[in-house]
């Protein structure tokens, strides 16, 4: 419903019934080039929008010639991190665990999260230990 309003307040209030093809292109092509929305929100609208025109007015739309797509958005393995760097390996990672970095226990040693719980029978002492410690801090 978000889109469908949306799309009737860019056009002016007008009624989907007047409008077509060219007006659902120039919306999506805003919500693409001014929003800056991401390829599945226009993706979104666009379904939206066919599902108005297809289902609830009755009527075929013609294609939609000239639709620019949002560029989507470049993910930790397209080679870009939240802040914008690329990601070059796991390699500070693996250091850290092989080193035993406290931080990454949550100050317990590697060997204290290292235990087995193989065979179903439940966690082994010092994962029992950590689970309290994880519970502790949760609700601290």
């Amino acid at each position: 419903m978000h889109w469908i309003l949306r799309f009737i307040r860019f056009h002016g209030r007008r009624h989907p019934a007047n409008m077509g093809a060219a007006e659902i292109t120039a919306f999506l092509n805003h919500l693409a080039n001014a929003d800056r929305v991401s390829a599945s929100t226009q993706n979104q609208a666009l379904s939206a929008l066919l599902f108005l025109y297809r289902h609830v007015l009755e009527v075929e739309l013609p294609r939609l010639d000239g639709l620019v797509r949002a560029k989507t958005a470049k993910t930790p393995a397209d080679g870009a991190d939240a802040g914008g760097g690329a990601v070059r390996s796991g390699e500070p990672v693996r250091n850290a665990v092989a080193d035993g970095e406290p931080a990454l226990w949550g100050g317990a040693s590697p060997e204290r999260v290292s235990g087995s719980s193989s065979k179903g029978r439940g966690p082994s002492g010092s994962e029992a230990d950590l689970c309290d410690r994880a519970r502790e801090t949760r609700t601290a």
